[in-house]
């Protein structure tokens, strides 16, 4: 079950100090001032990356990237007197099993967009200890502008040398991006503590799935913000491509055992909560560590279904420490040919040892008047009544109405935001007709045989206007019709119509009458999501929606897109194509096309009360059972609250000041 308090450890992880910085060591020719000395090209085309070396950097030279029809990278490992490749670690002072910051600068060379990625490698002799994993950052600013991104990282048991991989900017991405001041802060960085319940974003709240990174070979990977067991969670979708997928924690990263407070011999438990939305099969757990490491047993291990699987199951799976590798890479992954949902993932350690030790902490309570079922609520705190940011996450509806926060601000308040549906699509009943009568105002027809507006024989009558697209192949050459709209373009008398807000859930519908279908004739869409540039920030794919030629109207639908971050428009594509076969036909009518938003309206401020209080807290063990006591001196003392189980994690529980002195005890039950 997902808590709304906000636990003292938790905050202690999110805001632990990473040390002072030292001054930045480069690596060799890390500046580029030496052109592509120590520098060789990658690519996996054939056809080899545009590589350049210039004048122009940050400041000095500076070395870029351009993918030529494939991925494209440059690697550091030419070193001289080094003929293994790769920069020793004694010559960048650092040393295996430390956690260091790695920096460089990067700018988009082509104009706003993504910059370049990296990866680092480990390496002892000609093995190779681990890796970062391919790592695209968060972009700041526009991309245009020298920026310095910085990725923090513990070295690999066993490494002696390493090797940086500047990425080209991701994905499709034809960008050129430049390189410059490739270097590391030898000081050792003190991971924060632990949470030993609390995998970052495990519950899935933050949206877009932040803190995870995905790998997939075809499944979908998505992250409703409703639905889950509750709230938020993960989708891995295999019903359509059965490959591999996950869903990485620690946005990736290999996490260090020692990071976890766990040694060699040592076994933990790491539990989710689970549930089959299509298909027969769970989604399983795997660890994979450096070297090509996999804990035992090896391979992904999917766990037997609880009942059908159908509904929101708790599963585990316990795991012994190795004694080599000494780090893992936590991956929950896909599956076979369904489609599994993923929430409240976190580790358990073993038990404490030693007697109970509980601790007390003066926090905040903040509270606010919820006076609706279906508004969205969102507490946020400020230190000077002008900057604010939210604390916790919002919550939808009045069973919730306070909350405790172990950082005390001065300042708190809530937004309350009404439940808001809107349609992001222009004309899309293609009543408003274009330029030409066979247009329709906002929407685009393109490909070799044109779509037409028809006046009549739309889906609620004669009068009712509706889109046709028609094909016909004369010859063997294929043929396609297609209509589209980017929705923000659409109107343009109004530029703000069709914007979408990322984070919020879209569902497609549109109203399909199948006229003929030939061989080789497919009818699908795609919305994609854009931002202001025209990148694409995702999209849901095509879909098929072929219907068989019955001389009816049909509804079609796509639910759940999720607009991701960066997003401000949506394109909409509709079409239908044959293939190379002569006499190839296909006709369909569509109408009623929409992209509806199931959101929240702009915020209204609400007050928010905030009140002392106090937090109890103890580490609590597995199979044992707490009950806390409260009393106004030593002697009258009364249960606080209901019996508490452990699980091997930090328990806490809250009460606010209203007398002059109260006393708190823990006590174990027998």
């Amino acid at each position: 079950m997902k808590s709304f308090i906000r636990k003292l450890t938790l905050c202690a992880l999110l805001g632990a100090s990473t040390g002072v910085h030292a001054v930045e060591i480069l690596i060799p020719n890390g500046n580029f001032d030496a052109g592509s000395t120590g520098w060789l090209r990658v690519d996996g085309s054939g056809q080899g990356p545009a590589v350049t070396f210039a004048a122009g950097g940050n400041p000095g030279g500076y070395g870029s990237v351009t993918p030529n029809g494939g991925w494209g990278i440059l690697v550091s490992p030419t070193v001289a007197g080094n003929a293994g490749g790769g920069v020793p670690l004694a010559d960048l002072g650092l040393t295996a099993g430390t956690t260091v910051t790695f920096t460089y600068d990067s700018k988009n060379i082509t104009g706003p967009g993504p910059v370049g990625g990296f990866k680092w490698e480990a390496w002892g002799g000609n093995a190779i200890k681990g890796d970062t994993g391919e790592r695209f950052p968060t972009l700041i600013g526009n991309g245009t502008t020298w920026e310095t991104y910085t990725y923090t990282w513990t070295i690999p048991a066993g490494t002696e040398k390493l090797i940086f991989v500047p990425l080209w900017a991701g994905g499709a991405n034809t960008s050129t991006v430049g390189f410059d001041n490739v270097g590391v802060d030898n000081t050792p960085v003190t991971p924060p503590p632990f949470v030993p319940d609390q995998i970052p974003n495990g519950d899935f709240e933050i949206a877009l799935g932040v803190d995870w990174n995905e790998f997939t070979v075809g499944p979908a990977i998505s992250y409703p913000s409703s639905g889950g067991n509750p709230g938020g969670h993960a989708v891995i979708d295999a019903t359509t491509t059965d490959n591999f997928a996950a869903i990485q924690a620690f946005d990736g990263a290999e996490k260090t055992f020692a990071s976890l407070g766990l040694v060699p011999g040592d076994t933990f438990t790491v539990q989710w909560d689970m549930q089959i939305l299509e298909g027969t099969t769970t989604g399983g757990i795997q660890l994979v560590g450096g070297a090509g490491y996999t804990a035992p047993p090896p391979g992904e291990e999917r766990p037997l279904r609880i009942g059908s699987g159908s509904t929101w199951e708790t599963y585990t799976k316990t795991f012994t420490v190795p004694a080599s590798p000494a780090q893992a890479r936590f991956e929950f992954v896909w599956g076979f040919n369904s489609k599994v949902a993923f929430d409240n993932i976190f580790i358990v350690q073993p038990a404490p040892s030693g007697p109970l030790q509980a601790t007390i902490a003066q926090v905040t309570s903040v509270s606010w008047t919820a006076g609706s079922q279906t508004n969205l609520y969102q507490p946020q705190q400020s230190t000077d009544n002008s900057n604010w940011t939210n604390l916790g996450s919002a919550f939808v509806g009045n069973a919730v109405s306070a909350l405790f926060d172990i950082t005390p601000s001065p300042f708190y308040r809530v937004l309350e935001s009404v439940p808001a549906v809107s349609e992001t699509i222009y004309n899309g009943d293609f009543s408003v007709e274009g330029l030409f009568a066979e247009d329709a105002d906002g929407w685009i027809a393109v490909q070799s045989q044109l779509a037409f507006r028809l006046a009549t024989g739309g889906r609620t009558g004669v009068d009712d206007p509706c889109m046709q697209l028609k094909v016909l192949n004369s010859d063997a050459a294929p043929n396609g019709s297609e209509v589209q709209q980017n929705t923000k373009d659409a109107d343009f008398l109004n530029p703000g119509a069709g914007a979408v807000i990322p984070g919020n859930s879209y569902n497609f519908s549109l109203w399909v009458k199948q006229i003929s279908s030939g061989i080789t004739y497919e009818q699908r869409f795609k919305i994609s999501f854009l931002d202001d540039t025209g990148a694409i920030k995702g999209d849901g794919g095509f879909v098929n929606f072929l219907r068989p030629v019955t001389g009816n109207w049909v509804e079609v639908t796509q639910n759940g897109l999720i607009a991701p971050a960066g997003a401000t428009t949506a394109l909409i594509q509709i079409l239908g194509v044959t293939g190379a076969v002569a006499g190839g036909l296909g006709e369909v009518l569509i109408d009623d096309v929409s992209l509806k938003s199931a959101g929240f309206g702009t915020p209204t401020v609400l007050a928010a009360t905030a009140t002392p209080a106090v937090e109890i807290s103890w580490p609590s063990t597995t199979g044992q059972s707490y009950q806390v006591q409260s009393a106004p001196n030593l002697v009258d003392w009364t249960n606080f609250g209901g019996v508490i189980s452990g699980n091997n994690t930090t328990k806490s529980v809250y009460d606010t000041i209203s007398i002059p002195a109260k006393f708190y005890k823990v006590g174990e039950l027998p």
